[in-house]
């Protein structure tokens, strides 16, 4: 590297370019071209690989071993990618960590339910949660005569509700499905004089 200084003033003349039009170029002052043209300081490797690709030089002429990146480049984004990866494991870690359990479906979480049959011979039925359902796949299903109904429930919050026109003489076993658990909630029966009568299924 004796002759860097008569080797940048040579190449940058012949390109047509002053002092401060390199400056700009490689993202130096002026005063650095013209401290490296006169030998005064050298430049490092990083700014050796852009005057290379602005002056159109090699890295032989500068007689310096060729790299294809800047060791200090390669390093820095070598320990950025690895504090990528760790961030993603240790998030990732984190994330699993902190999922909530899931819950357990039962009656228990059910605090009321009622049913009634109205003058056109629809039964009502109505169950209330200690917690919102809104966010939970529920159905409705209506056991008639070995036959199952599922019915479109209507969920407001904490509280679920369906309907069916049911026959006199009829016996209904009502079932919650919630989350796929399907729960054995009621069991009504409607006799022939239009007397209903509810009571807890025996499982």
């Amino acid at each position: 590297m004796e002759n860097i200084g008569n080797l940048l003033k040579q190449a940058r003349k012949q390109k047509a370019m002053t002092q401060e039009d390199l400056s700009h170029a490689i993202g130096v002052s002026r005063q650095a071209i013209s401290k490296w043209e006169s030998n005064e300081t050298k430049p490092d490797l990083e700014n050796i690989y852009k005057l290379c690709e602005v002056l159109g030089l090699t890295i032989d002429d500068f007689k310096l071993p060729k790299r294809n990146k800047p060791v200090k480049w390669q390093q820095k984004y070598t320990w950025v990618l690895v504090g990528v990866l760790i961030g993603l494991i240790l998030g990732i870690g984190i994330s699993q960590g902190t999922q909530r359990p899931k819950e357990v479906i039962s009656k228990d979480m059910f605090i009321t339910q009622s049913a009634k049959v109205n003058s056109s011979h629809t039964l009502q039925y109505t169950a209330t949660s200690s917690r919102d359902l809104s966010d939970m796949d529920i159905k409705c299903i209506y056991e008639i005569a070995g036959e199952k109904y599922e019915l479109n429930a209507s969920v407001d919050g904490y509280e679920i509700s369906c309907n069916k026109r049911i026959a006199k003489g009829s016996k209904v076993d009502i079932y919650l499905e919630v989350e796929d658990t399907l729960l054995y909630m009621y069991v009504l029966e409607y006799n022939s004089v239009g007397q209903m009568y509810m009571h807890y299924p025996v499982e």
